[in-house]
Formats: C-alpha cells, structure tokens, sequence
C-alpha cells in the first residue's frame, strides 16, 4: 500500500512538472529582438518609417505563422516561406540600427 501511494505522488509530481514545462513561454531570442528594436528606438537610431517597417513584417509573420497552422500541419513548404520572412525581418532590423540615419525628436 505504501509503494502505491508513493508510486502515486511520484506520478503526479512527475506529470505537473512536464505540464509546466509546456507551457508556452516567449523565446529568449524573441525577447532579445523586441528589446533591441525598442532600445534602437528609444535612441533615435531606428526611424518612424524603419519602425513602421519593422512592425509590418512582424505582422506579415504573425499572419504566415497562423495559416500555416490553420489546417493543423505544417509543410515544409510553409516552414521554409516562413522562416525565410524571418530572415528578412531580421535583415531588416539590422539595417535600420546600423544604417547611421538618425530619428530627429
């Protein structure tokens, strides 16, 4: 009797840890990313126009993201076309904080 009762805490220990574990947290990167278009335009080194931009394809990602998903799998057709905007996104990020044009206040 004793074993079960153990077996059973062990069991259910085990199954709330996995279950936090699933829960969808924000990627490191992601965080990273918005801070640094934030910090850049805090700063004046990323523009209205080039923030306008960067918005625009985060919103093209987002929107890729959920039609991939709508049908409940995703190709690699899909995978490929989206991470190939993220890689744009990215790009463009870059550019906007290295490109020395300065947001006038």
């Amino acid at each position: 009797m004793r074993n079960k009762i153990l077996m059973l805490g062990f069991f259910l220990f085990a199954i709330t840890f996995t279950m936090q574990a699933q829960i969808a947290q924000p990627a490191p990167v992601k965080i990273k990313k918005k801070k640094y278009v934030q910090n850049g335009i805090k700063k004046g080194t990323i523009t209205k126009a080039e923030a306008v931009k960067i918005k625009k394809d985060k919103r093209t990602i987002t929107v890729a993201k959920k039609r991939a998903k709508a049908d409940g799998v995703v190709t690699p057709k899909e995978r490929l076309v989206i991470r190939k905007k993220q890689q744009k996104a990215n790009h463009t990020i870059f550019r906007a904080a290295n490109n020395r044009k300065v947001r006038k206040h």
